[in-house]
């Protein structure tokens, strides 16, 4: 049986450059692009460690922002997989690809690549995150339209992958990885602040219609409470990777959840179980 476990992915502020380092990259990106360019903002923000960033650029050709992934060999390497292995409408309507990818040099470790977003116009879509719209009634929504086009049109029937007999606890602890729920982590420090106890089963809060499970509790069931033991079908197919409100960009005036695309395709995997990037988001 193949690994199904990874790394958690964890909404993050966006990583950024060193100043010094930004200049010397922009520098190097001058060559494909001869213009003058300045920092717009940060983008994203998951576990890749390489920062999205929107640059202006201003000159004969080159007006307007244009989106730029500083990334590890690596992640260009998933990224591309991402692309070549998508079926072609979920490609056109999700994906955001590579346009012009510049390898390091002596003085540098990153790659550069810019990316296909909008046709060039980056003011047309916006990280979910910061769309205020999408909040109350209306979040729950849009994550059901986009979790339900990852796994439906990413990965439609037939699956290129069997279905693989995996014990409850094992697939759980594979997706939730509960060795990560730590004092450090987000979940924890959440809970801690609203002084509701992580042994709770539930977590309720004042205009929330219902009481939802509380993700420590069941980190505590997995490591310390027996579950059955006969193997359930588990589906794998593509996943993001590092699925958070961050990577998924929107269209805005007004948010269109059905048209939204995905970024930093650095963590992508052929084969995941397919609960893996919903649980996440």
């Amino acid at each position: 049986r193949s690994e199904v476990g990874m790394d958690e992915p964890v909404a993050t502020e966006p990583a950024q450059l060193p100043a010094d380092e930004l200049e010397r990259e922009l520098a190097r990106l001058h060559e494909i692009m001869p213009c003058r360019m300045e920092l717009d903002e940060w983008l994203g923000g998951g576990r890749s460690g390489g920062p999205v960033a929107v640059i202006v650029r201003f000159g004969t050709g080159f007006d307007g922002k244009v989106a730029i992934k500083f990334a590890r060999h690596a992640e260009i390497g998933s990224w591309r997989q991402a692309i070549g292995d998508c079926p072609q409408e979920f490609l056109r309507q999700h994906l955001v690809d590579l346009e012009g990818v510049i390898r390091p040099d002596a003085q540098s470790d990153w790659w550069i690549a810019t990316l296909k977003i909008a046709g060039g116009d980056v003011s047309l879509f916006r990280p979910s995150v910061e769309l205020d719209p999408l909040k109350g009634a209306h979040f729950a929504s849009s994550c059901t339209t986009i979790v339900k086009s990852i796994i439906e049109e990413w990965n439609p029937e037939p699956l290129p992958h069997p279905l693989e007999s995996i014990p409850p606890a094992s697939y759980l602890s594979s997706i939730f990885d509960a060795s990560r729920v730590v004092s450090s982590k987000p979940s924890w420090r959440w809970l801690d602040s609203l002084n509701i106890s992580r042994t709770d089963v539930l977590v309720r809060r004042d205009g929330w219609r219902e009481a939802l499970p509380n993700p420590l509790a069941l980190a505590a069931r997995l490591s310390s409470e027996p579950f059955c033991s006969r193997p359930l079908p588990v589906p794998f197919g593509r996943a993001h990777g590092d699925l958070n409100l961050g990577n998924v960009l929107m269209p805005v005036d007004p948010p269109r959840p059905r048209e939204y695309k995905l970024i930093d395709l650095g963590r992508f995997s052929p084969k995941a179980p397919l609960a893996r990037d919903p649980m996440h988001l």
